[in-house]
């Protein structure tokens, strides 16, 4: 049976509300989420619009698949395959290789819950701090060695504010971070942890020098991706319902289907709409009091263009490019593709050297100074590893590899950029590729000696020989 239902005006509304409801209403940004944002940010104090952000910023995350991907794509282009890689570079090379495998096995075991590794927490750094505006990490001594946790923002209390501490921060006279309050209970809320700040790495996102608290870096475009999921959402629902609905019967006299008082007879008579249902090879009469109307509902042809707009200015805010954020390489050119793929390493850059600066450098000295207690190396040893150490980040792939590597190569010949600066731009340490180059000339150089003597005659073969003439 093809139906076709025909009803009166006065149930489309309803009808379309009920059956093209949102299920999944927690995942997606909501009017109230709209407003709140709109009054927080009117405020001056960011401080106190933090901790929703916070919130609203999860949410998108989730229920966005544009900011899903902007998410994922930041975590690749960031720390690659292997994240950030120890390198020391002391005159001592067994000593290098002893700290870095200390390093690497201590990274296997860092978590105090026992769940992650290393990488993991370098996962987290970063999801807290592009998606959250801030993240925390408790550096602990315990029984079983040097020990991290991720503390998530919301459980650094927002809600605290004393003479000297506000939102769960704490500082001294000269207005300078001593201690932050931790809530390590979740039945009980006023239970709260002082960690000093030695033992705290806390990164922020923030778009004031005077805030506590920092800011999701999502922030700016909240609008923007509450806004679009909106007009997606109105126009399938209009898409939807012309899809079902193809006909209307309304009224020939206006006062038909009215629902309230009915002439003369001064009480109310509810009239409902009618719904009939044809099928094929059958014919129905119409009540001549009704016409038949098709519903035209007329779609926006400018829908494409609005989405592309919205998506440009979010990409645009996030420092990354239209074709990277929504995937869509279809109209880009070579030469667009390259100008955006240079701006876009700028900003991965700065945060790579963001992370290692605040995140991986001081855990980096707390597990050496940790490794010089336990004895496992001498306090000379301790100064050189703590002195002559680089982390090495992934490199990118070249957009036009035989004309980037000749640009470089002029660029090397006239002075105006080094061999170092060459490497470091893909991410290798020049020290460490020397070092690389030189044993593999050495296995090479040992290599072919042992060819050379298998293939050579024998002293003893060469005597026989001439002995015999």
């Amino acid at each position: 049976m093809f139906g076709f239902k025909m009803l009166g005006f006065k149930k489309i509304k309803a009808r379309a509300r009920s059956m093209f409801s949102v299920p999944f209403s927690p995942l997606s940004p909501d009017k109230i989420y709209y407003r709140q944002t709109q009054r927080m940010l009117k405020n001056i104090d960011l401080d106190s619009a933090s901790l929703p952000l916070l919130k609203i910023a999860r949410n998108i995350s989730i229920s966005s698949p544009s900011i899903y991907g902007y998410l994922q794509l930041m975590e690749g282009e960031i720390y690659g395959e292997k994240g950030f890689i120890l390198d020391l570079d002391t005159p001592n090379e067994k000593l290098n290789t002893k700290i870095e495998g200390l390093y690497n096995e201590w990274g296997n075991n860092c978590d105090i819950k026992g769940e992650y590794d290393f990488r993991d927490f370098e996962r987290f750094v970063l999801l807290h701090y592009l998606r959250d505006g801030e993240c925390f990490v408790h550096i602990q001594n315990t029984d079983d060695g040097l020990k991290l946790q991720i503390i998530p923002p919301e459980n650094i209390d927002y809600n605290y504010n004393d003479t000297n501490i506000k939102k769960g921060v704490e500082f001294d006279e000269n207005h300078q971070v001593i201690a932050y309050y931790a809530l390590n209970d979740e039945k009980d809320k006023r239970k709260r942890e002082r960690i000093p700040k030695k033992d705290l790495i806390h990164i922020k996102k923030v778009f004031s020098s005077s805030s506590v608290r920092g800011i999701s870096h999502l922030a700016p475009v909240i609008f923007k991706v509450m806004q679009s999921d909106k007009y997606l959402e109105s126009v399938l629902t209009q898409a939807q319902i012309a899809s079902k609905l193809s006909l209307i019967a309304s009224p020939k006299d206006e006062s038909e289907g009215y629902v309230g008082s009915m002439g003369d007879l001064g009480e109310d008579k509810p009239l409902e709409p009618k719904n009939i249902e044809i099928e094929d090879g059958r014919i129905i009469a119409m009540n001549e009091n009704y016409k038949i109307e098709p519903l035209n509902i007329a779609h926006n042809p400018n829908i494409g263009a609005f989405m592309i707009n919205i998506d440009r200015a979010i990409a645009k805010s996030l420092g990354i490019s239209y074709a990277s954020y929504t995937g869509d390489l279809s109209s880009v050119n070579f030469s667009s593709s390259r100008m955006g793929i240079v701006q876009e390493r700028r900003l991965f850059k700065r945060i790579q050297k963001l992370i290692i600066r605040k995140f991986h450098t001081p855990i980096y000295k707390r597990f050496i100074e940790h490794i010089t207690l336990e004895g496992k190396i001498s306090a000379s040893e301790y100064l050189s590893a703590v002195k002559d150490f680089s982390f090495k980040t992934q490199g990118w792939e070249y957009v036009d590899p035989q004309k980037e590597i000749q640009a470089q190569e002029l660029q090397i010949k006239l002075g105006l950029k080094t061999i170092k600066e060459a490497l470091a731009d893909k991410g290798i340490e020049l020290k460490a590729q020397a070092r690389d180059i030189k044993e593999g000339n050495d296995i090479l150089e040992e290599e072919l000696k042992r060819i050379k003597n298998i293939f050579s005659p024998h002293p003893d073969m060469n005597m026989k020989n001439n002995n015999e003439e």
